[in-house]
């Protein structure tokens, strides 16, 4: 008796490891497969909050163009107003901010895109052909040219006053002012010693770096104003 019930123990505990392992094993696909489901999700998101993230960089600003510049020792990436038929931006438009981006005057400057020289600077640029992403080609014209040589000293003039105006604005480190107004003068006498042979272009450029010259004084004599007043 003692025999057989050891035997039907033995054979019990058997079969129920054998139910619990199969269990176990059946199981084990499943887990595996909602792991590997959850691994595939997360994979997923990822990568859509990664191209959301890239379409935001690449995206253009609504009714903005971004046109890359180059030409003539210049490089330069500018955000324009888009242009179309009801709020047209002309290439006169483009020159104007090309000219406050690089400091080479409207006059001066020579634009081909698409292959295409442009011209008319009251033509709207879609009538070229230009869109967001268009790279322009920047050329001299004719009449820099002419006047290249006298634009290159008043270039050279230009950095000089913004050299004096970045010293003289030092804070304690500011020159005296009878310094800073020798400095300013032999800057002005150096604009008036430049011919600009008649051009409209070069007088205007001129003029406006001698009040750019002369600002930096006022400025100055603003600011001993100023520290005179507060004591």
């Amino acid at each position: 008796v003692l025999v057989d019930y050891s035997c039907s123990l033995s054979l019990s505990l058997s079969t129920e490891w054998s139910k619990g392992g199969t269990k176990t094993a059946r199981n084990r696909p499943n887990a595996e497969r909602d792991r590997s489901q959850k691994e595939t999700m997360a994979t997923q998101q990822q990568q859509q909050q990664q191209q959301h993230v890239d379409d935001n960089e690449t995206k253009p600003q609504q009714n903005t163009w971004k046109l890359r510049v180059a030409g003539v020792g210049y490089s330069v990436i500018l955000h324009i107003p888009a242009s179309c038929a009801d709020s047209p931006t002309t290439v006169g438009d483009l020159k104007a901010i090309i000219e406050n981006e690089i400091a080479l005057p409207a006059r001066y400057q020579r634009l081909l895109a698409r292959g295409k020289p442009l011209k008319d600077d009251d033509a709207a640029l879609h009538e070229y052909g230009i869109r967001d992403r268009t790279r322009v080609m920047l050329l001299h014209s004719a009449e820099y040219a002419q006047d290249r040589v006298s634009f290159e000293k008043l270039g050279v003039i230009a950095k000089e006053i913004a050299d004096l105006e970045s010293k003289a604005t030092d804070g304690p480190n500011a020159m005296p002012a009878n310094v800073l107004h020798e400095l300013v003068t032999q800057l002005c006498c150096k604009l008036d010693d430049v011919d600009v042979h008649g051009s409209e272009t070069l007088r205007s450029f001129r003029k406006k770096l001698l009040r750019g010259a002369e600002a930096i004084e006022k400025m100055e004599q603003g600011g001993e104003q100023e520290t005179e007043n507060a004591k």
